[in-house]
């Protein structure tokens, strides 16, 4: 399983709930994924010292460079390590009136929430369906999971203008492409062994 933005916050979250919930024989370990690699290390000691049986291989990437994400999916192929799970949650958010947003602030959040995490999945699905042609492994369900905000649903919230047009992107993507993969799928004749790639979109309230 592969979480991004796992330092902190909800990334953090979920791969404590993963570690707790996972035995090693559930996933082939936790990937931990952000920029800051010292709070990264921390959290893999944890997890490793609290919870038998998860390994964790520490990431430190930038969502929004081509150059890491390239980097990241070649070190996890070297290790050959199966995906199962992308949880793609790093991203960026902060309110600020429109009019008076820097350009640094808006191409962050435009580079983070909608480039970057686009290219990201684009890498980890195409490897998912790899894995999903040439796997004799025992059956199983491939999934990623977009981290989103009920900001990108929520009709007109008042200085968030650019945060929730990038997170109504992100809503938008996974329903076309789940449908996409679901349509691929489709298209394989042996397609009854239960490793369909899903997509799905979570978007959380205010944390």
């Amino acid at each position: 399983a592969i979480i991004t933005g796992a330092s902190k916050g909800i990334g953090r979250a979920i791969v404590i709930s993963l570690a707790r919930r996972c035995s090693g024989n559930d996933i082939d370990g936790i990937i931990l994924v952000a920029r800051n690699k010292e709070k990264l290390d921390l959290l893999s000691n944890e997890i490793t010292n609290c919870y038998y049986g998860i390994q964790t291989l520490v990431v430190q990437c930038d969502i929004t460079s081509d150059h890491d994400i390239s980097d990241m999916i070649k070190m996890i192929k070297s290790k050959n390590i199966n995906i199962t799970i992308l949880i793609a949650n790093a991203g960026v958010g902060d309110r600020a009136d429109f009019i008076n947003m820097t350009q640094p602030k808006m191409e962050l959040i435009l580079n983070t929430n909608i480039i970057g995490t686009t290219k990201l999945i684009h890498q980890v699905a195409t490897q998912l369906m790899i894995q999903k042609q040439e796997s004799n492994k025992r059956k199983r369900k491939r999934m990623i999971v977009l981290m989103s905000s009920i900001a990108g649903s929520v009709p007109g919230v008042p200085s968030s203008a650019v945060y929730a047009a990038s997170k109504a992107y992100q809503r938008s993507f996974c329903s076309s492409l789940s449908r996409e993969l679901e349509s691929l799928d489709e298209e394989d004749d042996d397609d009854d062994d239960g490793s369909a790639v899903q997509v799905q979109c979570i978007m959380p309230g205010a944390v």
